[in-house]
This record gives C-alpha cells, sequence and structure tokens, in this order.
C-alpha cells in the first residue's frame, strides 16, 4: 500500500489548517504495486493524488498505467481510482502535471516505453527511447483528451530515456507553463549514461510545446 500525505504537501496543496488524511493507494488487482506518488490543486480546487499503477509489480517497465484518486474536502476523504492514461501493456512514467490558471485546464506530461523495456536497456541504446505525450483536462481530471504525441519537439536524437520529473510543474506570471524535466544521453562505449535536466515550456497555454 502506498501513503501519500505529509505536512509539507498539506501546506502546498491546501490553506486548509487542517492537515491532509493519508491517501492509500492500495496494492490488488488490477495493481500490484504503486510508485511516484505526486499532489495537485485543480482548477476547481478539488486535490489530485497522482500515481503510477504497476499491473506487473516490480519496476519501471510492463503494463503501468497512470491513476489519480480526487478529493473535494481538502484531503479530508478520497474517492476510488480514477484512470488518467493507459497504453495497454506499455509503461506511461515520468509524468508531471501543470495547471493553467487563465484558461482553468491542468495539463498533463508523460512518457510511454515498450513493456519490456527496462531503463537500463533504454539508457544503454538496446530499447526503444521514451516517446514524450502531452493530455490535458478541462474539467479537473475527471475527462482527459486523447493524448498527443510531441517526441519529435520535446527530445532531441541522443536522448533515451526521459521524460517529466516527478512534481508539479508551475505556472509565470507572464502565463508561461513550465514542466521541468529530465533525460539520459546515450552514451559512448562503455560508459555509463549522462542524465540531465532540462524544462518543457508553453507560452501559448498550451497549444505548442517548446524545449527549455
Amino acid at each position: 500500500m502506498l501513503l501519500l500525505g505529509v505536512p509539507w504537501l498539506s501546506i502546498m496543496a491546501t490553506p486548509s489548517s487542517k492537515p491532509l488524511f493519508p491517501v492509500e493507494f492500495k496494492e490488488g488487482l488490477p495493481y500490484k504495486r504503486w510508485r511516484i506518488p505526486l499532489l495537485v490543486v485543480a482548477p476547481d480546487n478539488s486535490l489530485l493524488a497522482f500515481s503510477e499503477g504497476r499491473v506487473d509489480g516490480g519496476g519501471a517497465n510492463g503494463n503501468i498505467d497512470i491513476i489519480l484518486k480526487r478529493s473535494t474536502d481538502n484531503g479530508q476523504t478520497w474517492g476510488s481510482n480514477e484512470l488518467v492514461a493507459d497504453a495497454g501493456i506499455d509503461t506511461l512514467v515520468q509524468f508531471c502535471p501543470v495547471v493553467d490558471q487563465s484558461t482553468k485546464t491542468l495539463w498533463l506530461m508523460f512518457a510511454r516505453n515498450v513493456n519490456a523495456d527496462t531503463e537500463k536497456d533504454i539508457t544503454s541504446g538496446k530499447g526503444t527511447p521514451s516517446r514524450i505525450f502531452m493530455t490535458h483536462s478541462k474539467d479537473s481530471g475527471r475527462t482527459w483528451a486523447k493524448p498527443q504525441e510531441l517526441t519529435k519537439t520535446l527530445t532531441r536524437k541522443n536522448w533515451t530515456w526521459g521524460g517529466g520529473a516527478p512534481t508539479v510543474g508551475i505556472q509565470l506570471k507572464s502565463g508561461r507553463l513550465l514542466i521541468p524535466s529530465y533525460h539520459a544521453v546515450l552514451p559512448n562505449a562503455g560508459k555509463r549514461p549522462i542524465y540531465e535536466s532540462h524544462m518543457v515550456y508553453s507560452d501559448d497555454h498550451g497549444k505548442t510545446w517548446k524545449l527549455g
């Protein structure tokens, strides 16, 4: 069972002085393991707790979906699992949400990997490089648009493993949306991969996204 609910998340998520009750992601069919939780305040002020739902259990490969739980009472109670994205038997990881306060749109970037490819396979160049997708919701995460692939725009030729950082993006006063991200660079023969950070941003409310 994965629990999400600690004091600093309570302070960041809601102005309420009451502490958040733990969010319980319980192992069981179809999800044998939960990993990489994060919390975001939706445009309707509900709290959304996101997590990877790992159907096969184990590490960051195999059948992994993106799931959320919702609270409409400042974290005192939490609803059932809501499916955000599912790519069949493939792996959906490295997700990062950001809220556009101007349009009340919730954006979510994530990576899609081939089911059998491990992180080691991908970073070494033996596996298929991560593909980058973006989806969005105009109703605070209750429904989601069909994910749009942005791999060509948001990666470079020598990048292998990557995607959004396990955190929440921000919106600047200018309106720019920022999603913190990271990637692995294909190593030279016999050397270990190098992990680097980058930003993904939009200056037109999500119509287009660029590498920072």
